[in-house]
């Protein structure tokens, strides 16, 4: 049957209009929350019922667009029209799909918040785990710096209870000199920088705890709330380095400060007051017969109150220390010429005219002082000492209790630097500088596990020149660098050539000065090295010292792990006699650590250097560091090494440095055989 004339119904047409946009708007709105929440419908039964539903929904919106101008009796051939069902129902249906599509996007977000409550709520008992259950202090400031929120240890640490802490300033908790600290930290925070700081707290009982904070600034939609702190007790640690500290720079006997502290405090005084010092080296006479007559505890006695002597007779602003045996050192910073030493010399000579009771022995002794000047003997301490030691020598040689000046007429005796200079120079041009060679043992098998490299300079006039005098030179003219590349240079060769003759698996450290380490090519000079020499980098094992590491710690940082990414070993040399922070040594890509001879020189009387010896052990255990314990001279030394735990050794007990063809003929054909 034909359709008749389309007949407009303006009431069917009017439900049509709001059936389409009631459908719309929910699709928009699943739509919309669909992207918003794409990895959680993405696959699931909500992805899937929301797409049918508003699916069927808009699939009978064209019927309902029909009905609104197709007559009456045309849709009787496809509905049952009794009482017009058939025009209803599928308004009817439409309005059920329209009411369920409206619902699902309620539906998905209720699901949607409980899953994020749910997540919120997992997040904060996490949280709260990790602040309550935290080893470290934790302290939670509003932003006036009242404490909100503390944890468990925080009471533990300070001895206060909650109601004394919390809701309360931090004033009364920390020591009233570090206010200024916090109050400076504590504004950075409030502007959102975070920062670490050390910081005095008191304890409730009156103890006086080092702590490290850590302050972390607290953000709401980027603004600053409050802030957290993070309390870490360090009190133990500081003690323990304030403990080494004044071990290594202090003599356990006589508690004067000893060499290496004098050689600081010198270098400092000189840097920011070139004005006129004196240098008075002290040695003792007639020492060796006490101490060989009476033992050695008379002997340590004796050097006790003479060095009590001795410091009494100084001013405020002078040194003393204790060099080494019965030798002591004084510098004089403020003096105004010879006149000023001669009457603290004479003084000194005074003192000791008195005779020392010890063991019912009165024993009268006296010191041979050799006076060197700054800046006219010298203008670093080790030309201040050579020309003292000069000086006092000759005054030994006059006599008991004399004082003597070092003069020009003494110079003409020693080298003269600037032909030194000159004669270095040469001597790299035409190669006469010498490699001596060094092995290290292994303390568990004995096996040679390595040789250092040192060199020597056989001057073509004035024979062998020790390393004492013309490296410190060639450090300070920066000769030391072409120096330098030389040695390293000339051992990557010998490398090659004992690989050659089937020694392919030995490792020689070499030595690298401040200077040269800091030098802007070193990099590259060591990278051409290895290219020009076909050296395997793993066979190559360079020493420096702690405080070469230390004077640049950033830029040394990345050198050390530039070498260390090219298979280089790096080690610290002469470790233990700086005071260096263990924080920077983590940092840095170190291989092994090297204990200073002179920690091993007394270590079997010296009851310091054995502590300060165990802790060195300790740590590179700790830190999985290789140790070597340099200047060993005796099978003594050898076994409380061993027993200590100290893994290779070197020192004259073994070998001296020796010529290459002397190192080949005792040490290189044992190695091979030990190794294969």
């Amino acid at each position: 049957m034909a359709l008749g004339q389309p007949q407009f119904h303006p009431l069917k047409f009017a439900g049509t209009i709001l059936f389409i946009m009631g459908a719309c708007f929910p699709f928009f709105r699943y739509i919309a929350q669909y992207k918003r929440d794409y990895t959680t419908y993405r696959q699931g039964k909500q992805y899937i019922t929301g797409s049918l539903v508003n699916g069927l929904s808009f699939s009978i919106l064209p019927l309902l667009s029909l009905l609104s101008v197709v007559p009456d009796a045309q849709v009787a051939f496809s509905f049952y029209t009794e009482n017009k069902i058939g025009m209803i129902l599928p308004f009817f249906v439409q309005l059920c799909f329209m009411l369920l599509s409206w619902f699902i996007p309620d539906i998905l977000s209720e699901e949607t918040l409980q899953k994020q409550y749910d997540q919120l709520k997992e997040r904060e008992i996490w949280y709260h785990s990790l602040f309550e259950n935290n080893p470290v202090a934790v302290i939670t400031f509003d932003h006036r710096g009242n404490i909100k929120h503390t944890n468990p240890k925080i009471f533990e640490l300070t001895g206060y209870q909650e109601d004394y802490v919390v809701e309360h300033s931090f004033k009364p908790y920390v020591h009233h000199r570090d206010h200024p600290i916090i109050y400076k930290e504590f504004k950075k925070a409030l502007v959102g920088v975070g920062s670490n700081f050390e910081l005095r707290l008191i304890h409730q009982d009156g103890r006086i705890l080092q702590t490290m904070i850590v302050m972390v600034p607290v953000l709401i939609e980027n603004k600053v709330v409050g802030v957290h702190c993070l309390v870490t007790d360090i009190t133990t640690s500081k003690e323990a380095e304030k403990k080494i500290h004044h071990m290594a720079y202090h003599d356990d006997l006589t508690g004067l400060p000893n060499r290496r502290y004098f050689e600081q405090i010198t270098a400092e005084i000189i840097k920011r007051q070139p004005m006129k010092m004196a240098i008075l080296l002290l040695d003792l006479n007639r020492f060796k017969v006490v101490n060989d007559t009476l033992g050695h505890a008379a002997g340590d006695q004796l050097l006790i109150e003479i060095a009590r002597r001795i410091d009494d007779k100084i001013g405020v602003q002078d040194h003393v220390a204790r060099m080494s045996g019965d030798e002591f050192i004084l510098l004089l910073p403020t003096i105004r010429g010879k006149a000023d030493v001669f009457h603290i010399a004479n003084h000194i000579h005074k003192s000791l005219e008195q005779p020392i009771l010890i063991n019912d022995h009165e024993i009268i002794t006296s010191t041979s002082i050799g006076v060197a000047m700054y800046p006219d003997h010298g203008e670093d301490l080790t030309t201040l000492l050579k020309t003292a030691d000069v000086a006092m020598y000759t005054a030994k040689k006059k006599g008991a209790a004399q004082t003597f000046f070092y003069s020009n007429s003494l110079h003409a005796k020693e080298i003269n630097p600037i032909q030194l200079e000159e004669d270095i120079r040469s001597a790299i041009k035409h190669e006469d500088f010498l490699i001596y060679y060094q092995p290290k043992f292994s303390t568990i098998n004995g096996r040679m596990i390595g040789v250092e490299a040192l060199v020597r300079w056989k001057h073509r006039h004035k024979g062998i020149i020790s390393p004492g005098h013309f490296i410190p030179l060639a450090e300070e003219t920066g000769l030391i660098i072409p120096l330098g590349a030389h040695v390293l240079r000339k051992v990557c060769l010998k490398l090659k050539e004992w690989e050659s003759r089937g020694h392919k698996d030995i490792i020689v450290s070499v030595n690298v000065s401040s200077r040269q380490f800091h030098d802007d090519h070193f990099l590259q000079t060591v990278r051409d090295i290895l290219i020009e020499t076909g050296v395997n980098p793993r066979q190559i094992e360079l020493e420096i010292t702690e405080s070469t590491a230390m004077e640049q710690v950033y830029r040394a940082e990345r050198i050390l792990k530039e070498l260390s990414e090219l298979g280089i070993t790096i080690t610290i040399d002469d470790f233990g006699i700086e005071y260096s922070s263990l924080n920077y040594l983590k940092k840095f890509a170190v291989d092994t650590l090297k204990v200073d001879k002179s920690f091993i020189r007394e270590l079997l009387t010296n009851e310091s250097n054995q502590a300060i010896v165990r802790a060195i052990i300790a740590m590179a255990t700790h830190l999985q560091l290789d140790l070597v314990a340099e200047g060993v001279e005796t099978e003594e030394q050898l076994k409380w090494l061993q027993m200590n735990g100290c893994q290779y050794v070197q020192g004259y007990y073994f070998s001296r440095p020796i010529p290459c063809e002397e190192f080949e003929k005792q040490f290189l054909t044992l190695h091979n055989l030990a190794s294969s």
